[in-house]
Order: C-alpha cells, then structure tokens, then sequence
C-alpha cells in the first residue's frame, strides 16, 4: 500500500534572519563582556559572526524576494509567469525592482531603506569576494569605509584603517539586520504584498 506524500513549499528568508539576529546577539554579548580592553583573540569570534550577519541578512532579503516571485507565479496569468521566472537569474536588488515593474507598482528608490540595502548589498559582495588590500591604500575598500562611516559606530577595539574589522561591531551588525527588516516593510507597503518576514517571524525580531 502507497501512503500518501505531502508537498510542502519550504521557504527560507525568515530562518536566514532570525540567523543574522542570533549572531548579531553574540556579537552583542563579546562587545560587553570585553569593553575597555584591547584587540585579542576574542576578536576573532566578532568577525565571524560579524561576517555571518551581513552575509545571512542579504541571503534573507534574496530568499525574500524570491518567496514573492515564486507567489506571484503560482497565482498570475502566463505571460507574467515567464517574466518572472525570468528574474531568478538577476541580481537581488534587481529582483525587487523588476517585480514592482511586472505588477506596474510604485517603488521610489531615492530613500533612506533603499540607499541602506544597497550599502548593506555591496558590504556583502566584498566580504564574499573578499580581495586583500593594505590597510590604509587608497583603494575600493578605503573609498567604502568613507561611506560606511556615516551609518555606523566603527569597533572599540580596532585602532586604525583596518577593513573590514574596524566595522565589524554590533552597532554595524544591527544596522543590517535593521536594514534587512526596514527595507521588506518599505517594499511591501510600496507594492501592497504581504510581508513574510512579519507573518514567519513570531514574535518580531528585537536586538537590545
């Protein structure tokens, strides 16, 4: 006798933020626990999970947006079906602009949600496609830090232009995983959608 098999959609954007929110907690609680003593060997568990937070909030929002896309098709007509299917391929930002577009809504780029996502999109590209550089060089990493600066507290510990640990801190951290959530709330009040990370994640996602 065959039993029956139940399909079930699994989805992943809540699980890689909840992620992001778990190590930018134990980013939190190092920072504490060592406040006022020099750079040591504690720093190294920072940048680990620093790193992991960056990179788990842009996977959360791409998981994100490919969780709208994939609803879109299940209940859209033929034609807008094939061009959504067709977005999987792009870049994440990408994603979220060309679905707006294919449902013909609104989505004004010139704000704050957007301007920190794209911040957040291009930390994650350079931990991932991380290239050495000297510390100090006039180079694509020191032209970042001059913009990073202006959104987040650098580290207690890190003395000097050292990129990325001098953002790994957990003023840095919280400002991703903000910006993960503040970004899908834009995006879903801009567009009419539902928000995925609000309904999956219970209760909201609260960083001290």
């Amino acid at each position: 006798m065959t039993q029956g098999v139940t399909s079930v959609n699994v989805q992943f954007a809540s699980h890689h933020l909840q992620t992001a929110a778990m190590y930018a907690r134990e980013v939190h609680r190092i920072e504490i626990e060592h406040t006022g003593e020099p750079y040591g060997s504690f720093f190294d568990e920072i940048i680990r999970y620093a790193s992991s937070v960056i990179i788990m909030s842009l996977a959360a929002l791409e998981a994100n947006i490919n969780e709208h896309i994939d609803s879109v098709i299940q209940n859209s007509s033929d034609p807008i079906k094939t061009r959504c299917r067709e977005l999987f391929r792009e870049p994440v930002l990408k994603k979220y602009d060309q679905l707006a577009a294919i449902l013909k809504q609104p989505f004004p780029k010139g704000v704050v949600a957007w301007e920190n996502v794209k911040l957040l999109n291009d930390f994650r590209n350079i931990l991932v496609h991380f290239h050495p550089e000297w510390s100090g060089q006039s180079g694509p990493h020191s032209k970042f830090s001059q913009i990073r600066s202006r959104k987040v507290k650098r580290s207690q510990f890190v003395v000097g232009p050292v990129f990325p640990h001098n953002f790994l801190s957990y003023s840095c951290v919280k400002w991703a995983v903000r910006s993960a959530i503040e970004f899908d709330a834009y995006y879903v009040g801009s567009l009419g959608l539902q928000s995925l990370f609000a309904k999956l994640i219970n209760p909201p996602i609260n960083l001290p």
